[in-house]
């Protein structure tokens, strides 16, 4: 592919190169004077240096707007701006002389416009001769008037001295005459230019080399952007680098024999996440959402894990489904909150043989008797609904958490002030809310203004992502006013920990969500 936007490239510019340098060129010649050594016209070139200087500077007066009007007012058919694009003058190596070319359509149209310009830049150098001649001429007459006036009435001395100066001024005008004429236009003799030595355009060489290095330029640009957007995260520390936030863990894919590990909440945590949890528990307590830019990498075990890890160091943890219905964590703590349940029950039964029976016997179960999932929209749209909402999940070990699972059906947030309502009611009644949320490439906009609200945000980056794909997760979430309190690192290589010898293929299944 390489090869071929150079080879497009310089094609094009070959193309281009012959459009724009269409036709035919002609030189005319103009060798010029030397001036002379007595300024008499207002040009000295006394040495070879200074007589190039000349050339130089005639070289340039050769294409001034007065020789291009002068010249485009006697060939009809053109105007001064196009003879600007198709004349070019330069100045001979020897230093003695001016070549004009002119690029036209056909042989007979360059020769004419090329002695055209050399006729205009004739007349046109004749016409300052003229005018520098004219003005020392008048200087000296004007000299010769006072001298002869103030001559009248004097003694002899004084009229001997001013008919010498008399005669000194009469004989340099005359010097300036003869100088003037002799010099003419300053140009010496010409070369016209003749149809039959006009050339047409060639190959382009100069566009066509000029289109391979540009076309280099666009092939290394090309291949940059794609190796940028196609650049993979491996290491951890790299994605914490892209982040912009601190490496909290670097979680290995599991092995077949440790993946109930993963998934089954009383097996949990795994790997680093119990040091994810230390970590997020120092930074204080509020909402911690769990996010990431595409589905299959960990996010909701990741989700999971953090939140068990919390509640086994003590804390008073919620955690919250915001995917929808069957992607997230509920699926994960259906045996945990159905075990709090049996042990609830038992408790409100044994509690109602010992006599204790009434509100008390009905607060063991705290509200949470499976009811219909609002999810967190629809206890946001209704606060008064997050008891009832809320399930208690047993997870071993004498600790458990509370769910809010999904909704049953998907549903749209409400108001911010709602909302921010149900955030500061979640602050006070628990240490830490962990927020699974959907993929932000597949619906995670739907719970932005969650994201907007929430104290951190981990970012879950599986190993071998995108870079490209995690920078603008990072900006979604930095635009959404959050703060990304670090980044965890998944499926690293695999490590084998004891675990069950029951079937893996289910649990790898929920492990990548």
């Amino acid at each position: 592919m390489f090869v071929l936007i150079v080879l497009a490239v310089a094609a094009l510019s070959a193309v281009v190169g012959l459009v724009l340098g269409r036709g035919t060129t002609a030189s005319a010649q103009m060798v010029l004077r030397t001036p002379g050594t007595d300024d008499v016209v207002g040009v000295v070139a006394s040495t070879e240096s200074t007589f190039v200087r000349y050339v130089a500077q005639r070289t340039i007066f050769a294409t001034s707007e007065p020789v291009l009007t002068d010249a485009a007012n006697h060939l009809g058919g053109t105007t001064v701006d196009a003879l600007r694009q198709e004349v070019t003058a330069t100045a001979d190596p020897a230093g003695d002389s001016i070549t004009v070319t002119a690029r036209a359509s056909s042989a007979p149209r360059a020769a004419e416009i090329a002695n055209r310009m050399v006729d205009a830049y004739r007349a046109q150098s004749q016409l300052q001769v003229s005018q520098a001649s004219g003005a020392a001429l008048a200087a000296l007459r004007k000299q010769r008037d006072s001298v002869v006036k103030q001559a009248s009435g004097g003694t002899t001395l004084e009229n001997t001295s001013a008919s010498q100066t008399v005669s000194d001024l009469d004989q340099r005008a005359s010097q300036i005459g003869v100088a003037a004429s002799v010099f003419g236009s300053g140009v010496s003799f010409t070369n016209a230019a003749t149809p039959d030595a006009a050339k047409s355009a060639g190959l382009p060489l100069r566009d066509t080399a000029a289109g391979v290095v540009l076309g280099a330029l666009i092939a290394g640009t090309v291949a940059w952007l794609r190796a940028d957007r196609d650049r993979r995260l491996v290491e951890p520390e790299a994605a914490a680098d892209l982040v912009r936030a601190p490496l909290l863990g670097q979680i290995e894919r599991a092995a077949p024999r440790a993946m109930t590990q993963v998934i089954r909440p009383e097996r949990m945590p795994f790997g680093e996440y119990r040091l994810v949890a230390s970590a997020l528990a120092t930074m204080g307590s509020g909402v911690v959402v769990i996010a990431g830019s595409d589905a299959g990498e960990g996010r909701t075990t990741t989700a999971a894990q953090v939140a068990v890890a919390a509640a086994r160091q003590g804390l008073r943890v919620l955690l919250v489904d915001a995917c929808p219905p069957g992607g997230g964590v509920t699926t994960l703590f259906t045996a945990a909150v159905a075990a709090a349940g049996e042990r609830d029950g038992a408790a409100l039964a044994a509690a109602e043989r010992g006599g204790r029976g009434g509100r008390g016997a009905a607060s063991l179960l705290n509200g949470r008797a499976p009811g219909p999932a609002l999810g967190l929209a629809g206890v946001a749209d209704d606060p008064t609904t997050l008891d009832r909402a809320v399930l208690a999940a047993d997870i071993g070990g004498g600790a458990r958490l509370d769910l809010l699972p999904a909704a049953e059906q998907q549903r749209a947030f409400p108001g911010s002030a709602a909302l921010d309502t149900l955030v500061g009611v979640l602050r006070g009644r628990y240490d830490m809310v962990v927020v699974d949320t959907p993929p932000f490439g597949a619906g995670g906009s739907d719970v932005a203004p969650v994201v907007g609200r929430a104290d951190r945000v981990v970012l879950v980056v599986r190993r071998g992502a995108r870079v490209a794909v995690v920078r603008r997760l990072v900006e979604q979430v930095e635009l959404l006013g959050a703060t990304v309190a670090g980044t965890v690192v998944t499926f690293l290589p695999t490590v084998d920990l004891p675990g069950s010898d029951a079937d893996p293929a289910p649990a790898r299944e929920l492990a990548e969500r």
